[in-house]
This record gives structure tokens, C-alpha cells and sequence, in this order.
């Protein structure tokens, strides 16, 4: 009986051994995915805050409305302008009056919005002329161009008038433009 009992003892307590193994395995990776899912959170909320606020010292550099993480281009006709700063992984919208004059150029090392030129590095310049908008290159060095579809032009001093899905890209970053 003892040599019938001792093979059942070592099979249940290896089956035991297993069985506590398989569990802790298992509780280690949903702990693991749970470790990533916070980090990928807190790292989330922290860009969102730094995209919203960023260290915006300059009382002339203007905030985004909204920040959104995709990147569909909607065509509409209306009063105001919105300029959406294009980037890999979000995008920033900015909401103005169509007659508003708005300055594109870089603060920090990214890509600003500014309503007066001021001190700051200004790419270019967008201005409403007789109620059409236009763009036109104000800036000291650099380049700045204006892509229309397929079709991409340098801007200069000389301005063009602008259409709702135009992108205006300048050293800092790429802008679209919509009437809504």
C-alpha cells in the first residue's frame, strides 16, 4: 500500500506545484498589463496637459481649443478660421474670428500660434484682405511653403489667398486651414 501511495503523493504534489506555478504566471502578466496600461495612462494625460498648457510664458502665444489624437481633415464654408497643428500622434485645433490676423512661428522649439508678432520667431503672417484670407511669408530666414492637394509652392512676401484645406508648413510644424 505504501508503494501505491507514495507514486499518488508525488503526482498530486508535482500536479500542486503546477497548478501554483501556472497561477502565479498567470497573476504576474495581468499585473504586468495592468503596470503598462497606467503608465500608458499617466504618460496620456501628462502630453494632453503638456499639449493644452505647455509652458507658454509669452502672454502672446495663443493656447488650443481642443486636442485630439485623430487626424481627419473636415471641408466646410463659414465665418471662422481653424488652424489645426499637424503632428504624428496629435493634433492641436486653434478656433478664430475669419478676421483675425494670426502669426505662425515657433516658441520653445515647437510650433506657436501667435496673435501679435512681437518678440518671438514668426514664420508667417495669415491677414484678411478685402474678406478673403491670405498668407504670405514674413520671416527672416528659412521657408516656409502652402500645399494645395498634390500641388506645394514656396510662399514669399507676396501673399496668396487661401482655401479651407490648404496646409501652411512652416520650419516649426504643418497647419491646416479651414473655414467653418
Amino acid at each position: 500500500m505504501q508503494t501505491i501511495l507514495l507514486p499518488i503523493l508525488s503526482a498530486a504534489a508535482l500536479l500542486l506545484a503546477g497548478a501554483g506555478l501556472l497561477f502565479w504566471r498567470t497573476r504576474a502578466k495581468r499585473a504586468k498589463l495592468n503596470r503598462e496600461q497606467v503608465d500608458r495612462k499617466l504618460k496620456e494625460d501628462a502630453l494632453d496637459r503638456a499639449l493644452s498648457n505647455g509652458p507658454r510664458r509669452s502672454p502672446q502665444a495663443q493656447a488650443p481649443v481642443e486636442v485630439r489624437y485623430s487626424a481627419g481633415a473636415r471641408r466646410e464654408g463659414g465665418a471662422m478660421l481653424r488652424l489645426t497643428e499637424l503632428a504624428e500622434t496629435t493634433s492641436k485645433e486653434y478656433l478664430f474670428q475669419r478676421g483675425d490676423t494670426l502669426f505662425l512661428g515657433e516658441e520653445y522649439g515647437r510650433a506657436a500660434v501667435f496673435r501679435e508678432r512681437g518678440r518671438n520667431k514668426v514664420d508667417c503672417e495669415i491677414f484678411p484682405y478685402q474678406g478673403e484670407v491670405y498668407v504670405r511669408f514674413c520671416g527672416k530666414g528659412g521657408e516656409c511653403r502652402l500645399i494645395r492637394g498634390k500641388q506645394r509652392a514656396y510662399l514669399t512676401d507676396k501673399a496668396v489667398c487661401l482655401r479651407s484645406g490648404d496646409k501652411v508648413e512652416t520650419q516649426a510644424g504643418v497647419f491646416l486651414v479651414e473655414f467653418i
